[in-house]
């Protein structure tokens, strides 16, 4: 430590100087060789560390490695997974853009994928916990099949328009709960809304049955005609 500040023209080393940082050392139990510890990927960004929102991440099962140039994650790809090489397309070997922390600037310094939505949260935020401790134990299925076109949304999703509106809910405590409320089938012993309890049971029923069948052109027209009957 000493050397390294002489290089920078602060001091000129000196046995007092030693002695001082000794004793700081001890003090403060300071390893001589201390490990450095990285945050778990997918957690809140350090505090005061710059985030770069143009990252690159492994896409190889069980590695989360990052980096913040693609030619850094070719080079991984080859040493770390260069078995797969011939199985994975460049293009597929990798996220991007992600956001990624580093504690130094240098590339070859160790960087982690970071979630900037879960920046001034507390711990135990609801969104916090599904993203740090649920989700990554999740795995993706490859039997449900992902809609790439308009017309392989479900009817009754497309109709009323839940995905134009989905994400503001997965970082609003409030919305989400005013969510859960609404579509919560009121209990007979509600004073207000408990007359509607066999009704809404009867009328959600056949909109499960209705969606299966048709599709949303018509599928307003026979809830508004099922309406008048």
């Amino acid at each position: 430590m000493l050397t390294h500040a002489q290089i920078h023209g602060h001091f000129k080393p000196n046995n007092d100087a030693k002695n001082e940082l000794d004793l700081l050392v001890s003090r403060y139990g300071i390893l001589e060789q201390p490990e450095l510890k990285y945050p778990r990927p997918g957690q809140a960004p350090v505090k005061d560390l710059a985030i770069d929102h143009s990252g690159f991440s492994c896409t190889a099962e069980g590695c989360d490695y990052a980096c913040p140039k693609e030619s850094t994650m070719q080079v991984h790809w080859k040493t770390a997974h260069k078995d797969l090489l011939h199985r994975v397309k460049t293009k597929l070997r990798y996220e991007h853009p992600v956001a990624i922390q580093s504690y130094f600037a240098h590339t070859w310094n160790s960087s982690w994928v970071v979630n900037p939505d879960l920046a001034d949260r507390a711990p135990d935020d609801i969104y916090s916990l599904f993203l740090g401790d649920f989700l990554p134990k999740m795995k993706a299925s490859d039997r449900i099949p992902i809609p790439t076109k308009d017309r392989d949304l479900h009817p009754w999703t497309k109709f009323c328009g839940f995905l134009d509106f989905l994400g503001e809910f997965a970082s609003d405590s409030t919305k989400r709960t005013h969510l859960v409320d609404a579509t919560t089938l009121p209990r007979n012993s509600d004073l207000k809304y408990g007359k509607l309890h066999t009704w809404v049971n009867n009328y959600m029923a056949k909109v499960r049955s209705l969606s299966k069948t048709h599709v949303q052109y018509t599928f307003r027209k026979h809830m508004k005609e099922d309406g008048s009957k």
